[in-house]
Formats: C-alpha cells, sequence, structure tokens
C-alpha cells in the first residue's frame, strides 16, 4: 500500500474527526453521516473504528506515562529518604552542638525540601503557600544553640502574647484553638 501524502493524512483525519463528532455528540446513524459526509457507510464504520483504535492506543500511552511519573517519584523518594536516614544518624552520633551536627541538620532539612519540589514537580503533591520568613533568619543555616535561642525567643514572645491574652488560660485556649484550626478569640 502506498505510503499517503501529508495533505491525505490531514484530510482523512479531519473527515474521522467529523465523523466521530456526528457519531458521538449529535448522535446521528451511520446511513446519515454517510450521506451528509458523501461517503460510504463502510467508510463511515472504518473511521470510527480507526478513531476507538487511536484513541484507545492514546488511553494505553497515558497511563503508561503517569505509571513511569509515578515510578520515577517513587525511586527519586527512596533515594532522597537514604540521604535524610543517613544524615539524620550522623547528625545524632556527632556531638551536640558541633559544627558537622549542623551540617547535617541542614542535609535532612535540604533533602526534605528537594523531595517535597520534586514531587510538586511531578505534580504528586499539591504546592502550598510561599514559605514564611522570620526577617533575615534563615532556620536552616543556624547551629544547634542558635536555633534553640531562636526557637527560646519565640517561645517568649508567644507567652507574653498569651499572658495579655488572659494569662495560662488564654495560652491552653490558643494552643487548642491550633490543634483544631479554630480562630482565637482574644477579646
Amino acid at each position: 500500500m502506498p505510503a499517503r501524502s501529508a495533505e491525505t493524512r490531514r484530510t482523512l483525519a479531519k473527515r474521522q474527526r467529523q465523523v466521530w463528532h456526528m457519531r458521538v455528540v449529535r448522535k446521528l446513524e451511520v446511513s446519515e453521516i454517510a450521506e451528509l459526509v458523501g461517503v460510504s457507510e463502510t467508510t463511515v464504520k472504518r473511521d470510527l473504528a480507526a478513531v476507538r483504535l487511536r484513541g484507545r492506543s492514546l488511553l494505553r500511552k497515558t497511563q503508561e506515562a503517569q505509571a513511569a511519573v509515578l515510578d520515577a517519584g517513587l525511586e527519586a523518594c527512596a533515594e532522597f529518604d537514604a540521604t535524610t536516614r543517613q544524615a539524620w544518624a550522623d547528625c545524632l552520633a556527632a556531638p551536640e552542638g558541633s559544627p558537622a551536627r549542623a551540617r547535617f541538620l541542614n542535609i535532612v532539612l535540604k533533602s526534605i525540601e528537594q523531595r517535597v519540589k520534586m514531587l510538586q514537580s511531578l505534580g504528586l503533591l499539591e504546592k502550598v503557600p510561599e514559605e514564611v520568613l522570620l526577617g533575615d533568619l534563615d532556620l536552616r543555616r543556624l547551629s544547634d544553640s542558635e536555633a534553640e535561642s531562636a526557637l527560646a525567643f519565640l517561645r517568649a514572645c508567644a507567652a507574653r502574647a498569651g499572658n495579655q491574652a488572659g494569662g495560662a488560660a488564654g495560652d491552653t485556649a490558643e494552643s487548642e484553638a491550633v490543634d483544631r484550626d479554630e480562630p482565637v478569640d482574644s477579646g
């Protein structure tokens, strides 16, 4: 069978789309489609069969592509998990307050960030709002003692806000509301 020219293929594809539309959307009978398009009923049936076959093929390719994306995501996650576990083990083995411990914690954080970015780029994890920054403070670059100082400062700020809102009872009400994702009534 001789190869079809590009023009013939475009004409055929256009007719097949037209036949499919008439059959599926307009719900016309094969004989009506044949009369409107000016081809035989056999040609209409052949066009419908070709469109169905192409649709099945595209669906199979789409499913294969989705499976490949999922497999790639799972493989990358396994690699990130291994990196995170090793860095965490190294962090726990490092002396308290040492620069090595801070480096390993940074590796853990970076690994988790990269995993999230990768899953988001593959469409397997929904994107979340932008990261909230505390001034120029980058928590990933802090040593253990610096991180503890920053957390102590934040706790002190939260405690002052709790005292202004009603003391210890205010702290309890605020923490319970945060746990249940309810607004805190401060007045």
